[in-house]
């Protein structure tokens, strides 16, 4: 389990000012490749331009996921807020014949985003977004 305290802010000054605090707890479960990541959270603080965060954020990020012997991984994490949501789906494949040395893992990585909270500036508003990359992994 892990457990700690967050400080988010974009450092914008005035009307485009988000901020919160929080203190969360998530516990860790794993099943031979599967895993199971709930992460709670209570709000401490808010700025005031952003005291409705909870209506998009909620309490909790819920993540399940995969993670088979080849080290190809795959998750899904849900947030509902008390009036909106999200959802995140994640692929992460192994790339090691795009790079040679024993440095760094690559991963070719994939990412569908859609709801809300995607950025603290823009918290409230409903996002869809598709990226696809490369990541290391030391």
């Amino acid at each position: 389990a892990r457990t700690g305290f967050v400080h988010e802010s974009n450092g914008k000054e005035g009307a485009s000012s988000r901020a919160w605090n929080r203190a969360y707890v998530e516990p860790l479960f794993r099943w031979r490749e599967y895993f199971f990541e709930p992460k709670l959270w209570v709000i401490t603080s808010t700025d005031e331009q952003n005291k409705d965060i909870k209506d998009y954020y909620g309490y909790t990020d819920i993540v399940f996921g995969i993670e088979t012997a080849s080290r190809q991984r795959f998750t899904v994490t849900g947030r509902l807020g008390l009036e909106h949501g999200s959802l995140q789906v994640d692929v992460s494949l192994p790339a090691n014949s795009l790079f040679t040395g024993n440095t760094m893992r690559p991963y070719l990585y994939a990412q569908l985003w859609t709801g809300y909270g995607e950025t603290l500036l823009y918290y409230n508003v409903r996002t869809t977004a598709f990226r696809i990359g490369i990541e290391f992994h030391p």
